[in-house]
């Protein structure tokens, strides 16, 4: 009797522990992220005045819990401008940094004008915390003014700038998470990286482009620093123009993300790999598991590991991870 007791006591621990277990894998957070880019407010050259390639980026990062439900939202904007001239000729500084709203900070200069007296990020946080807890049905029913402001009186009160791009970024972002190993209790990160070195003067038989490079990374980390999911992306995005400085391109066309272009990029049949950019992406974004800032910025670019899963981008990768846990 004893040990028909002892076998029954032990087989009720293993199964409350399999169910321990089940609800734990059950609890992994999705990690999700967007990134929206528009050209649409480019203008042409004149005599009177240059012309600008205003390309705009919308980046966001969600965490969600195992309900569906936001626990942590992060919200950037690369508001990159290019100028060239009537003769066709870039005129803006091409080796300067281009920072987000986010890595700007006060100097974005918002503040200023601002009715409620807050900065660019300072509004941005706090509509990043009022989606909190919220799905992203709710997220996306949230009221909007006809000028693309929050029409709800309290959201307004922290943030007025327009929402309507950031509600489609969350909602975009949340509808694309995936369990990548993130847990409760990590912290969610983002970060990019841009640079307009690729742009280029306009020639009697080329067009001119003004054009930026941004490499972005999406990263969860726990407790110690130790990266628990990672997502890698970028974008190649240009206005090009004449040797006139009259802009030739499509303003409205939709501008994708290399992740979102997927096979359509065209990489795999030049790759050594034979592997698409998104792939490759996703092969250095699972090395990273694990690793803290250090190790990231210590990787070895050249070993085996590496070189056998990536071949692209690699030194943008680290640089945007870096920045992330920064």
């Amino acid at each position: 009797m004893k040990k028909f007791r002892f076998l029954a006591l032990a087989l009720a621990v293993l199964l409350a522990l399999s169910a321990c277990s089940v609800v734990a894998e059950a609890a992994d957070y999705r990690t999700g992220y967007a990134v929206l880019t528009t050209v649409g407010s480019s203008t042409s050259a004149t005599a009177d005045a240059a012309g600008k390639a205003a390309i705009n980026v919308v980046f966001v990062g969600v965490l969600l819990d195992e309900a569906g439900k936001i626990a942590q939202c992060e919200i950037d904007y690369i508001p990159a401008a290019i100028n060239f001239t009537a003769e066709g000729k870039i005129s803006s500084d091409r080796t300067a940094p281009i920072q987000s709203k986010q890595e700007l900070g006060f100097d974005y200069g918002m503040k200023k004008a601002s009715g409620i007296g807050k900065e660019w990020f300072e509004q941005a946080d706090a509509l990043a915390a009022y989606v909190v807890g919220k799905t992203a049905e709710e997220v996306l029913a949230i009221p909007v003014s006809e000028g693309n402001t929050a029409a709800d009186q309290d959201l307004l009160a922290s943030v007025t700038i327009k929402i309507n791009p950031y509600i489609e970024g969350i909602f975009k972002a949340c509808e694309g998470a995936k369990e990548m190993g993130a847990k409760a209790g990590d912290a969610l990160r983002i970060a990019s990286v841009t640079s307009a070195s690729a742009s280029k003067d306009a020639a009697a038989d080329a067009a001119g482009e003004a054009a930026i490079s941004s490499t972005f990374a999406v990263v969860t980390a726990d407790g110690k620093g130790a990266i628990t999911s990672c997502v890698l992306d970028a974008l190649n995005a240009s206005v090009k123009f004449d040797a006139a400085g009259r802009i030739t391109s499509d303003l409205v066309q939709p501008i994708a993300s290399k992740n979102a272009l997927g096979d359509a990029y065209g990489l795999r049949g030049s790759s050594g790999l034979g592997l698409e950019w998104n792939e490759q992406a996703a092969n250095f974004a699972k090395l990273t598991i694990g690793k803290n800032r250090d190790q990231i910025l210590g990787i070895d670019l050249a070993g085996a590991d590496v070189v056998s899963s990536a071949t692209v981008n690699k030194d943008g990768f680290v640089a945007a991870i870096a920045k992330a846990l920064s």
